[in-house]
C-alpha cells in the first residue's frame, strides 16, 4: 500500500515540474502549476507540516517573482519563520519585501504589523491588546 507521504511527495514532483514549465509566463491569473503549490503549502501547514510548506511557499516565490498572488507567498513564508521557527530575522526580511514592494497588497498593513512586532521584541498578541488599549 502506497503511503499518502509517497503520493503527496509524487505529487509536488508533478507539480513543480509543470511550475517548472509554465515559469515565466505572465499574466494576471495565477498559473495552475502555482495554485497547486499553495494549495500544497496550505495543506502542509494544516498538518503541521511546515518546513515543507515554507520550502513550498519558497519555490513560489522563486518560480513566480512576477505572480498576482506573491504577496501572499512571502506573507505565509515570514509567517512560518517567526510563528514556527522563531526566526525573526528571516520573517522580518520576508515581511518588509511586502512593505517595500506591494504597498497596494490586501497584506501590506498585517505585514507591516509584524515588522513592527519583530521590532519591538512583543509577541503579536500582546502588540494587538497594546493597540486596542490605546
Amino acid at each position: 500500500m502506497v503511503s499518502w507521504r509517497i503520493k503527496i511527495s509524487a505529487a509536488f514532483v508533478t507539480i513543480v515540474l509543470i511550475g517548472l514549465m509554465v515559469a515565466g509566463c505572465s499574466s494576471k491569473e495565477p498559473s495552475k502549476g502555482e495554485i497547486a503549490l499553495f494549495d500544497l503549502a496550505a495543506k502542509a501547514q494544516a498538518e503541521n507540516n511546515f518546513k515543507q510548506a515554507l520550502d513550498i511557499y519558497n519555490k513560489i516565490i522563486e518560480e513566480f517573482p512576477k505572480s498576482p498572488r506573491i504577496d501572499k507567498a512571502l506573507f505565509m513564508a515570514g509567517f512560518i519563520h517567526y510563528e514556527n521557527f522563531n526566526d525573526t530575522t528571516q520573517a522580518a526580511l520576508a515581511f518588509q519585501q511586502i512593505v517595500d514592494k506591494f504597498p497596494q497588497s490586501d497584506l501590506y498593513d498585517d505585514a507591516k504589523f509584524m515588522l513592527e512586532t519583530i521590532k519591538s521584541g512583543q509577541d503579536p498578541f500582546t502588540a494587538i491588546q497594546n493597540k486596542i488599549n490605546k
